[in-house]
């Protein structure tokens, strides 16, 4: 291990998944499966898991990870949309990992230029795009909303380079 490196927990053969719906017993039993090693960095400050493995990572639309059913997480969506207003009125904004769209919807509603990337996407929101986020897609925008992405992120340091 780097010198640099403090190995913080392990884990081996575990679920990469916590939110994808299998259609048998069978089938989640024989899901795809990676190691944990979670280390900080000591330059950085950062934790993430060294044994990642993007290639395992396949978000379709099996992967279901939608909190807006939750009245707690609607309350949530509502207090986030009121930091988004205090800091980025007016700009043109990016979620990357939009989810179902459910906040960007809200923001949208309120009259936010706002474009999602999300391959698990199900709906039809134009403003949406069905992929990962790459500098290659050429996309502009004044501010951007990563919830619950970063931790999918191989090197998070250098994602938006």
């Amino acid at each position: 291990m780097q010198p640099n490196l403090v190995e913080l927990y392990k884990a081996r053969d575990f679920p990469i998944f916590q939110n994808k719906v299998f259609s048998s017993e069978t089938e989640a039993r024989k899901c795809a499966r990676g190691d944990i090693t979670l280390v900080q960095d000591l330059k950085t400050g950062l934790v993430y898991n060294l044994t990642f493995q993007p290639e395992l990572m396949q978000y379709d639309t099996n992967y279901q990870n939608e909190q807006s059913h939750s009245n707690a997480f609607r309350k949530h969506f509502i207090r986030v949309a009121e930091i988004i207003h205090r800091h980025f009125t007016g700009m043109s904004l990016l979620e990357i990992g939009c989810g179902k769209g459910y906040f960007l919807q809200l923001l949208q509603d309120q009259g936010y230029s706002v474009l999602g990337l999300d391959p698990a996407y199900e709906g039809k929101n134009p403003s949406v795009i069905r992929s990962y986020y790459s500098s290659k897609l050429g996309i502009k925008a004044e501010g951007i909303i990563m919830r619950h992405v970063l931790e999918h992120v191989t090197n998070p340091f250098f994602f938006f380079v």
